[in-house]
């Protein structure tokens, strides 16, 4: 059975939805924050994560 997004990351679902947020996952070449994840909100204010991971669950 699949399951949403939502209900999988209900934090996530949160912080896009009803937060404004934004959240980046993958390496950007061209910018000079080296995290795997990114996470930013309405404001601008950006939250960089560890530079690598061991699996997607764990970034989640």
């Amino acid at each position: 059975m699949k399951m949403s997004l939502e209900k999988m990351y209900p934090h996530v679902d949160r912080w896009v939805y009803e937060h404004g947020g934004r959240i980046e996952i993958g390496y950007d070449e061209e910018s000079p924050l080296t995290s795997f994840v990114r996470a930013g909100d309405c404001g601008g204010m950006w939250w960089e994560g560890k530079d690598s991971y061991e699996s997607l669950e764990e970034v989640l």
